[in-house]
């Protein structure tokens, strides 16, 4: 479903309903404010790289911004990659000195949450940004299509530690889906990646 330029899954409605109601609200507000901080510095990034933003797109593992056709040099999808993390580790610095000056439950769970935000999404799994950026890594070294080879097996190996701490998670919490969930996502969009090289073979990092 599309809506001007947001572009939204209708799986991920129900999903994200199950959460609201499986979770503390307050708990999924301070996320939402992790995930707004973390698509931001994406945002940036990509506008002082001069491409173009063709939609947001809010699926089931979160938000994400989709370029339109500008083709990037290899170090400047790197830089537009790690942006939304290092902006999640700029927010939890701030939050530290906010807790020395005034302690608050919700500045810690803050803290911690975009720790986790900049830690989870650098890992090296496809779909994820440390994936991503790391695959952009590998094509200003090797061939294009070796690096994705190189990365399919390195995000299979990943999600399948991920998922088994995922289902540890789901045991002992006895409701806390949301791992699970995602885990499930970045499952089925690595099983629809092909083993076909990138388009534009000829940029130079």
């Amino acid at each position: 479903m599309k809506i001007g330029r947001v572009e939204i899954s209708l799986l991920a409605l129900p999903l994200w309903g199950l959460l609201l109601l499986w979770n503390d609200r307050n708990m999924i507000l301070l996320l939402l404010s992790c995930a707004v901080v973390h698509e931001a510095g994406h945002f940036i990034a990509i506008l002082l790289s001069g491409a173009k933003i063709e939609c947001f797109r809010l699926g089931v593992t979160g938000a994400s911004i989709r370029m339109g056709e500008t083709l990037l040099s290899y170090r400047k999808e790197i830089w537009i990659y790690l942006s939304g993390g290092l902006c999640n580790l700029l927010y939890a610095v701030v939050c530290f000195f906010l807790i020395r000056h005034s302690y608050h439950d919700n500045l810690l769970f803050l803290f911690f949450s975009n720790l986790f935000f900049c830690v989870f999404n650098l890992l090296p799994i496809g779909g994820l940004d440390g994936g991503e950026a790391i695959k952009s890594y590998l094509s200003l070294k090797t061939d294009p299509m070796q690096s994705d080879n190189i990365c399919r097996g390195v995000s299979a190996a990943g999600l399948f530690c991920l998922f088994w701490i995922s289902c540890l998670l789901l045991v002992w919490s006895k409701c806390n889906m949301s791992l699970f969930i995602i885990c499930l996502s970045l499952m089925i969009n690595l099983k629809d990646q092909t083993s076909v090289g990138r388009k534009n073979l000829s940029r130079q990092g």
